[in-house]
């Protein structure tokens, strides 16, 4: 349930503490795979290379909203 009395406190200028920020992230899919036998239906050239196709064609990038977050 949302808390009509709890506020929002924003920052005009965020500082990350010392030494906090991630330099690098490394994901894998691994143990996903090993559990349960998944396989990704893209390999990572097949798929940049249709992502790239794809931002190639205007008729996507009317629609692309490239101001938010997209997922």
């Amino acid at each position: 349930m949302i808390n009509p009395q709890a506020r929002i406190i924003t920052e005009i200028q965020r500082l990350r503490p010392e030494k906090s920020e991630v330099k690098r992230l490394l994901g894998s899919n691994e143990k996903i795979k090993k559990l349960t036998g998944w396989q990704p239906a893209w390999s990572l050239d097949g798929g940049l290379k249709e992502t790239v196709k794809w931002f190639s064609d205007k008729k996507n990038l009317i629609n692309y909203k490239h101001t938010i977050y997209n997922i």
